[in-house]
């Protein structure tokens, strides 16, 4: 059986002997789990443990998730939880109940995956400031921008600025193949309507400015040329953000606060990675997936905390079970926590 563990700041984690932990406490309590574990002997390492856990009471008990391998017991309290996936796909969550010290259950016959996770928003980190670039104070012709041609980018440019590579938008970071918006009116770059007041008409269109810089010469527009060569990608839709933005469904597409390629259940391959802004931290880091299979378009939630609710056209809104495949169709909406809804479309 396959094991993860999603922690964060404030948690400890610890795997011994096909036991796996993850508590809610510092470093110090992994010491004491870890020489309970080696002085445990012949006694059962799931009760080892939770005397450790409760040995200040049960109200000082700290919320933890533990998966026993050889004994195939899954011990929640409070806030942790772990998501439990079968051989056919289909996923278990075991959470705490409300009213008890904590949940004990056998795990099925036929899991292949267990999640263990806090349950808790990951703590906001701010980031650091961005200090503003020093402004030349020589002569008004050293104040303009100078045009920077690619040949003339410096090595060791940020992955983020590659097209393989996810990359932000509009303060979101999203996949690689994420198409911007069109810009229109006072956004569309007025160079061009200048340039092309100045050409002459019998310009072909090798002459364009919007075909791109001559051999040697900087770009004439801010709009990059778009070219023949690149090979057309099979899509089975588009997701349309709450920000403008579109994602091709050509691949998986992981969406939440701070998603990670790893994840995915459904998805094989590299995903694109959508970030979807909260700022009360109610949508999960990764919240939903939604991949094509066959001539289908899947959606499924990955466990999320708060939830994802399903609306497809002519049906009322549905919250999905954790971890169920849905298929949808073109005019779905989905929406993450209640707040964020992203909609599905085709050409």
């Amino acid at each position: 059986m396959e094991f993860r563990t999603d922690g964060h700041d404030g948690w400890v984690e610890l795997t011994r002997a096909g036991v796996h932990v993850l508590a809610k406490g510092e470093d110090h309590l992994r010491e004491r789990l870890a020489s309970a574990l080696a002085a445990a002997g012949g006694d059962t390492p799931a009760d080892v443990l939770t005397d450790v856990l409760t040995d200040g009471g049960v109200r000082q008990t700290p919320d933890f998730a533990i998966v026993d391998e050889a004994e195939r017991r899954v011990l929640v309290r409070g806030a942790a939880r772990v998501l439990l996936t079968g051989t056919d796909g289909t996923t278990r969550e075991v959470v705490a109940p409300a009213r008890a010290p904590w949940i004990d259950e056998d795990i099925d016959t036929g899991t292949i995956t267990a999640v263990l996770s806090t349950g808790e928003p990951e703590p906001v980190v701010a980031e650091p400031p961005v200090a503003e670039p020093a402004v030349p104070s020589t002569t008004p012709e050293s104040m303009a921008p100078a045009a920077v041609s690619p040949e003339m980018a410096p090595e060791g440019v940020p992955d983020a600025l590659a097209g393989s590579h996810p990359q932000f938008v509009d303060g979101h970071l999203v996949g690689a193949r994420v198409a911007p918006r069109e810009p229109t009116g006072a956004e569309a770059d007025p160079s061009h309507t200048e340039h092309a007041s100045a050409t002459d008409a019998s310009v072909g269109p090798a002459d364009d400015a919007s075909v791109g810089p001559a051999d040697g010469a900087g770009p004439r527009t801010g709009v990059l040329p778009v070219t023949g060569d690149a090979p057309e990608e099979k899509t089975q839709g588009r997701l349309l953000l709450p920000t403008g933005e579109v994602v091709e469904i050509d691949g998986g597409v992981l969406l939440g606060r701070a998603p990670r390629a790893s994840a995915g259940i459904g998805i094989t391959g590299e995903p694109h990675l959508v970030r979807v802004a909260s700022p009360d931290n109610e949508i999960s880091r990764s919240h939903v997936e939604v991949y094509p299979e066959g001539s289908q378009v899947i959606v499924r939630d990955l466990g999320s905390t708060n939830g994802t609710t399903l609306a497809l056209p002519g049906q009322a809104p549905r919250r999905m079970a954790p971890g169920e495949p849905q298929p949808i169709e073109p005019g779905t909406t989905i929406a993450l926590a209640g707040h964020i809804s992203v909609l599905l479309e085709v050409d």
